[in-house]
């Protein structure tokens, strides 16, 4: 000390500065990037357990951490508790990352449900009920990366019955949420018709029935069997259940049919097709258009009046074929229309255009064919089709695309056990496909895989019914009900109709219906259900 008062001592002070950190758990995956205050990126390296952020904070300043990236390889979820607060006067070690498996939803869209009571489950568990008229569902467990999921109907709806099917319902979890499940409901059919070329002696015309919506059984409507033109050799009905037309092979025209709500028809016009005896007979998905096909060789076509169901012939309406066309059938898109003939041993492919005038887009030669299915469940880039061959005891199978090109799919032609295949369909679902043998008598059932179209015969061909204990029936067409519950077979040489109930596509009888003035009176030809 000197003689005076010290005044030169300077002290200086500064912020205290902490860092900002903590501890990280169940991270395996690397790629993860945590930031503080929306910056200050911190990369973080797989299997990292801490933390700490380059940039200290100074005491009293905030700090904010969130995640910027979420950790890959494998995938991860990752959040953050305890992120953000006030720095103190220590550094902040409490910050907590938490580290999952990342998971991802289930779901899809529904269509057609009306009825209450559906139960959908994802890998027979996590149990979801859906009310009615819902069109999407997701399922309240998500599921990790890689897992696989499997999505089905535990419990069918009621009030009104319905039978619901799942598309695409399996699969494995990539790297985001899955929603392309669908689920399809449809009310059991309300009426059967059957077409029959002769009864008694004389041309033949439609019989009618109501479907039982419990046991599938059939009832004729009264006044039935109703008359057509000529005799009917071929009947379809558009998709809402108006109108039905029946072509005639021996007057070469197409009667127009209102059906009324008890199922009972009223003929309203015949229209003619020149040129073509008709021997089959489709309509487009879309209800827009009609084509008919037969001898001497070609198809024609006819446009449908949306609110009176008339038919205007289409462009050009005539389009040859080599030989007479014996089935038709056309895409789910409305824009290919495939047919079969007899003789030559052609499948068409003809691509449907402007007024629905028809274009031949391939033609190819493979066995013969009896009937001819095309995949419910085809887009715009193609689907399968299916032809019965009525010379030998195969169902074949092709690929097709957008142009028509057909491609035979792996394993076929595919062995039905049962000689003169000729009737053909699949459910609506894209799950069965049911094969009528004429020669045999009976009933050949494949499941169809929804990935390659491939078929795998289930069982043993199953006996048609028998009214009159004839030598064999000749079942000649097959048909489903929407709801895919019960199957209707025709039955040729005697006039009938069967029906069976079906289980995992396997088919039991039930009962068999005359369709004609009596058993063995009727030549019963082609069905339709609605």
């Amino acid at each position: 000390m000197g003689a005076s008062n010290v005044t030169n001592i300077s002290i200086a002070c500064s912020s205290v500065m902490v860092t900002v950190g903590g501890t990280i758990t169940g991270l395996t995956g690397s790629g993860l990037v945590l930031q503080d205050n929306g910056g200050d990126n911190s990369m973080v390296a797989a299997n990292a357990t801490t933390f700490t952020f380059a940039t200290p904070v100074s005491d009293g300043a905030p700090f904010n951490v969130t995640v910027l990236t979420q950790p890959s390889s494998p995938l991860e979820t990752c959040t953050v508790t305890g992120g953000s607060g006030t720095a103190g006067a220590s550094n902040i070690t409490s910050v907590v990352v938490t580290c999952a498996p990342a998971t991802f939803s289930v779901g899809g869209t529904i269509t057609g449900l009306t009825g209450s009571g559906l139960v959908l489950q994802d890998n027979a568990a996590d149990n979801l009920s859906v009310a009615a008229s819902k069109t999407t569902f997701t399922f309240v467990t998500p599921l990790p990366v890689g897992a696989g999921y499997a999505v089905t109907v535990a419990v069918q709806p009621t009030n009104p019955v319905q039978t619901c099917a799942v598309v695409n319902g399996s699969g494995t979890i990539v790297a985001s949420n899955v929603s392309n499940v669908t689920v399809n409901c449809a009310s059991v059919g309300r009426f059967v018709f059957v077409a029959n070329s002769i009864d008694n002696g004389n041309p033949g015309g439609v019989a009618a029935f109501t479907i039982n919506p419990t046991t599938g059984a059939l009832i004729a409507v009264a006044g039935g069997p109703f008359a057509a033109h000529g005799g009917a050799n071929g009947i379809v009905v558009d998709s809402i259940g108006q109108f039905l037309y029946a072509s005639n092979k021996s007057t070469s025209d197409v009667t127009f049919f209102d059906i009324a709500s008890n199922g009972a028809l009223t003929a309203h016009a015949n229209f003619p097709t020149p040129g073509v005896a008709e021997a089959s007979i489709a309509i487009a998905p879309s209800n827009q258009y009609l084509y008919v096909g037969g001898s001497p060789g070609g198809v024609y076509g006819f446009s449908i009046s949306p609110a009176s169901g008339d038919l205007t012939a289409v462009p050009t309406s005539r389009l040859a074929t080599l030989d007479s066309l014996t089935s038709l059938a056309i895409d789910p898109t409305s824009q290919l229309v495939f047919g079969a003939t007899s003789a030559s041993n052609f499948d068409y492919v003809f691509g449907v255009g402007t007024g629905g005038a028809l274009t031949q887009l391939t033609r190819t030669q493979f066995a013969r064919s009896g009937g001819i299915a095309v995949y419910p469940l085809g887009n715009a880039s193609g689907g399968y089709v299916y032809t019965a061959d009525d010379t030998a005891l195969r169902v074949s199978g092709f690929a097709y695309d957008s142009s028509g090109n057909l491609t035979q799919l792996p394993g076929s032609p595919y062995n039905t056990l049962g000689s003169g295949p000729q009737g053909i369909t699949i459910d609506r679902a894209g799950t069965y496909l049911y094969v009528t043998n004429y020669v045999d008598g009976n009933i050949t059932s494949f499941s169809i895989s929804a990935q390659t179209g491939v078929l795998t015969r289930i069982g043993s061909p199953v006996n048609t019914g028998n009214l009159n204990n004839v030598a064999n029936p000749g079942p000649i067409d097959v048909k489903v009900d929407p709801s895919n519950q019960f199957v209707y077979v025709v039955n040729s040489l005697h006039g009938s109709i069967s029906q069976f109930t079906v289980s995992a596509g396997v088919l039991t009888l039930q009962n068999t219906y005359s369709t004609g003035t009596g058993p063995g009176t009727a030549t019963a030809v082609a069905a339709a259900v609605f």
